[in-house]
């Protein structure tokens, strides 16, 4: 039975996909993750988009494995509207992190 962890899941995942096939071009406004880490060059801003895709399709597995086991542990469906505020909000610490510790200034 699909559940909304699952449609969850399945949205992240396609979204993590094309964000790996289809790279958004540097500097988009529109597409992808933008910060001042991932402005510096055109080499910094794939890193970035690239960890982000990784980081979105890891929530995507995590979500897909709380709907399998949805009915099994009675889990409830604000846990999976926390682990997307959590992973929004440690995503951009990440990767920022990520991005300073392989390009340093």
């Amino acid at each position: 039975m699909i559940n909304s962890f699952s449609i969850i899941a399945i949205v992240l995942f396609i979204f993590g996909m094309i964000m790996i096939l289809f790279p958004p071009k540097f500097g988009s406004k529109t597409f992808g993750i933008r910060m001042n880490s991932t402005l510096r060059s055109e080499e910094t801003w794939m890193y970035g988009q690239m960890i982000y895709a990784v980081l979105i399709l890891t929530v995507a597995i995590i979500h897909g494995v709380m709907g399998l086991l949805k009915q099994l542990l009675h889990i409830q469906s604000y846990y999976g509207m926390f682990i997307i505020l959590l992973f929004w909000l440690g995503s951009r610490k990440l990767i920022d992190w990520m991005i300073n510790r392989r390009f340093p200034e």
